[in-house]
């Protein structure tokens, strides 16, 4: 808000202030490019394609960044890191203009630690990718935190990511299981997605995007495009049979809705997407789902499903418990983890049969704790976790049109997380 509008709004009696402040609020957010009640593009495709080009500031990181997020989204085209090294390049040019956030300073602790820990550990050779690969993480990061400067880059950028998710790995993995591939009935695409409960994680990132661009545009037929897109990924997440990012989206939903989300047409949309996705989900879903009333830590998860999956999981996490525990204060190393559960499986194999070779964690946050130790994992809660307080607290006073997009992908974040 600027200094004059809170003025006025100071001066306005408590009981009349939230009625007389909403023509100004839906002026504002038609003048922003976002409207819930108020003029609207209709469901022209010029105006919807003109919407989403007019006002941005084209700037050739910006271009660049764009594509390298196209490579790595879709995998089909090469030249991603040619891409990122001209956005780098191109930044340089904008040294007076360059910013770093909270989050990316975080994130650039635990790229140091991360070196830290290289130098100490014994599994160097297995280390450096993992580590180098952060640091060029990082570099990402920095790209796009300074190339999405507007509302207009990044409206842009959201329909971009969707459009990008919904033409090849959710259009691929529904491809691949109608066509009879899946692993045990459950979908999945290729690359980075090729595992069901990644694609599933994703997917529920991308969920939070499509929903929250509907939200931003002013055009009918992007916003129609935006809930159709959101179906189809909910219903992807249950393709997957993903038992954790089901029950991590039904609480954060719960949140979400029960919480600040007042927006009617955002709830009632919500619920018609999960009705919708729900009716259309395979039988297996409901199996694997019913499987979790025998969850029971006691029993070792024995029973919870057929393939044991429930509890090979709870031993692979024991073992990186362990590793954990073993190596508190500098870790094995970034992505050295697989290499040593291998050492520790084969030692404790009468213990834990189901978790023998090189295998992962299965828990992000007993990955991080056994590849970076104890400051580590800090480092990591305080760059991922630390964003979302951030968001949540950006957003608790403010009564702008920005407020419920942001909480929309934050809750997404949370879920993912």
């Amino acid at each position: 808000m600027t200094g004059s509008r809170q003025a006025s709004l100071t001066e306005l009696p408590p009981v009349t202030r939230r009625r007389s402040t909403r023509p100004q609020l839906r002026a504002q957010q038609q003048g922003n490019g976002v409207s819930r009640n108020g003029s609207s593009l209709g469901y022209s495709a010029s105006r919807a394609v003109a919407e989403l080009f007019i006002g941005v500031k084209w700037t050739p990181s910006l271009i660049a960044f764009l594509y390298y997020y196209f490579v790595v989204i879709t995998y089909w085209l090469p030249g991603a890191d040619i891409a990122m090294v001209v956005a780098v390049g191109s930044l340089a040019f904008q040294l007076d203009q360059l910013r770093v956030g909270r989050v990316l300073v975080f994130f650039g602790a635990l790229v140091a630690w991360a070196w830290v820990c290289f130098l100490a550990s014994a599994y160097q050779p297995a280390a450096f990718d993992q580590t180098w690969g952060l640091t060029k993480l990082w570099m990402v990061a920095f790209v796009a935190f300074n190339v999405l400067r507007t509302r207009q880059q990044l409206r842009f950028f959201l329909a971009f990511s969707v459009g990008c998710f919904a033409l090849f790995p959710s259009r691929g993995a529904f491809v691949n299981y109608f066509g009879g591939y899946s692993t045990s009935g459950r979908a999945l695409w290729n690359f980075v997605y090729a595992n069901p409960n990644d694609l599933a994680g994703f997917a529920l990132i991308f969920t939070s995007i499509a929903l929250a661009m509907s939200i931003v545009t002013r055009s009918k037929l992007t916003r129609w495009a935006c809930w159709c897109s959101a179906l189809l990924f909910l219903l992807l997440i249950f393709f997957t049979q993903s038992r954790g990012t089901l029950l991590a989206a039904a609480v954060v939903t719960v949140f979400a809705v029960g919480g600040r989300l007042r927006n009617p047409r955002v709830v009632l949309g919500a619920i018609a997407i999960v009705a919708l996705a729900a009716i259309a989900a395979p039988q297996g879903v409901w199996d694997r789902l019913g499987g979790l009333s025998n969850v029971s830590v006691e029993s070792d998860m024995k029973g919870v499903d057929e393939e044991r999956s429930a509890e090979q999981r709870l031993q692979l996490m024991r073992i990186a418990f362990r590793v954990a525990t073993d190596n508190p204060a500098v870790g094995v190393g970034a992505g050295a983890y697989s290499l040593v559960h291998s050492i520790y499986a084969r030692n404790l194999a009468s213990e834990f049969p189901l978790a023998g070779g090189k295998r992962d964690a299965h828990n992000t946050y007993l990955r991080v704790a056994a590849e970076l130790g104890v400051l580590g994992l800090l480092l990591f809660l305080l760059e991922s976790i630390g964003a979302c307080v951030i968001a949540f607290r950006g957003t608790r006073n403010h009564q702008g049109p920005d407020r419920q997009p942001i909480r929309i992908l934050t809750y997404g974040l949370v879920a993912f997380l």
